[in-house]
C-alpha cells in the first residue's frame, strides 16, 4: 500500500496562514441578530434590551451580577435603524479584522469582552442612578477595539474594506509601497467614527424615547482600556516589554517559523503575511532585534 506523504510546501503554507477574524465575524452576526429583533419587535423591545442605569445600580446593590452581565452583553448588539446597523458593522469589521489576526483569536476575545463589560460599567458609573436614558449599541466596544488597533502602527493606511493585505509565501517580486497597498489613513476613519457617534448621539437624544449610544468620558476610558489591554497582551505573548508591539510580534513570528526549518527568506515572508506588513519592514525589525539565524547547513 502506497504511503501518502504530505508535501513540505503545504506545511509551510499552513504555518503562515493568517488567523481568520472569527470573533469579529461573530460580533457582526450578533449585530445582525439585534437589528432583526428590532425590525420584528420594534422600539419597545430595543428599550427593554438596552443598558439602564436603574437596573445597573439595582443589580449591583443586590448582587445580581449574572443579570447585570446579561444586560451588558445583549445591549451591545441592539440596533435601532438600518443605517446605524450598517455603520456599526463597518467600523467593527474595519478595525476588528485588522486587530484580531495580530493579537490572535483568544487574546482578541479577551480584549473585546473586557471592553464590552468594562465600557458599560464605566458608563453606569458616569450617568448616575437618576439618568432617564437607556444606552445601546456597539459604540463603546468599538472604541476599545480602535484603542487596541492603535498600538500596531506604523502602517500609514488601512484598507477601507477592512481586508488585510495578502502575501504569498514564495514570490520573487518586491513588496509594493505600503501607501499603495492600503487605501485610506486610519486617522481619517477614526475621525469618521467619532463624527458618526456624535451625529448618532444627537439624533437619538433628540427623540422622545430617551435612548442614547454612549457618553464622551466612558468612551475615552474604554479606548484607553483597549489600548492598554492590547499592549499588555502583546507583552505577555512575546515576553518582552521593550520596543514597538508590532516589531516584537514580527520577531517572535520569525523565530517560530525558523524553528519549523524555514529558511531566513521564507520566515521573513511568512511573518510579513501573518502580520500584514511589508517584508522589508520585517527584515529591518528582525535585523535590529538580533533575531536573524544562520541558514541551516545542507
Amino acid at each position: 500500500m502506497a504511503i501518502l506523504e504530505r508535501s513540505p510546501y503545504k506545511v509551510l503554507d499552513d504555518a503562515v496562514k493568517p488567523v481568520k477574524p472569527v470573533v469579529t465575524t461573530m460580533i457582526l452576526l450578533l449585530c445582525l441578530w439585534g437589528f432583526y429583533e428590532f425590525t420584528v419587535h420594534g422600539l419597545l423591545w430595543a428599550k427593554n434590551g438596552a443598558f439602564s442605569a436603574g437596573k445597573f445600580y439595582y443589580q449591583v446593590e443586590h448582587g445580581e451580577y449574572l443579570k447585570m452581565i446579561t444586560m451588558m452583553f445583549w445591549s451591545t448588539f441592539v440596533q435601532t435603524s438600518l443605517w446605524s446597523f450598517i455603520a456599526n458593522i463597518y467600523f467593527i469589521w474595519l478595525f476588528g479584522s485588522t486587530l484580531e489576526p495580530r493579537l490572535g483569536t483568544i487574546r482578541y476575545l479577551m480584549l473585546v469582552l473586557a471592553c464590552m463589560f468594562g465600557g458599560w460599567y464605566l458608563i453606569g458609573l458616569d450617568i448616575g442612578r437618576a439618568s432617564q436614558y437607556v444606552y445601546l449599541g456597539p459604540g463603546l466596544v468599538t472604541c476599545g477595539i480602535i484603542g487596541g488597533y492603535l498600538i500596531f502602527f506604523p502602517e500609514k493606511k488601512i484598507s477601507p474594506g477592512g481586508q488585510l493585505r495578502s502575501y504569498k509565501i514564495f514570490k520573487n517580486e518586491k513588496d509594493r509601497n505600503p501607501a499603495e497597498a492600503f487605501g485610506i489613513s486610519p486617522f481619517i476613519v477614526i475621525a469618521l467614527f467619532i463624527a458618526y457617534q456624535v451625529a448618532l448621539h444627537h439624533f437619538m437624544t433628540n427623540t422622545p424615547y430617551n435612548i442614547a449610544n454612549m457618553k464622551v468620558v466612558p468612551a475615552i476610558e474604554t479606548f484607553i482600556l483597549g489600548n492598554l489591554l492590547a499592549l499588555g497582551l502583546v507583552m505577555m505573548a512575546t515576553a518582552n516589554v521593550g520596543g514597538h508591539p508590532l516589531r516584537r510580534l514580527a520577531v517572535q513570528r520569525y523565530q517560530q517559523l525558523r524553528a519549523l526549518d524555514m529558511t531566513h527568506d521564507q520566515a521573513i515572508s511568512g511573518s510579513a503575511r501573518l502580520l500584514s506588513v511589508p517584508e522589508e519592514q520585517v527584515k529591518t525589525w528582525v535585523a535590529r532585534g538580533g533575531a536573524t539565524l544562520p541558514e541551516k547547513s545542507k
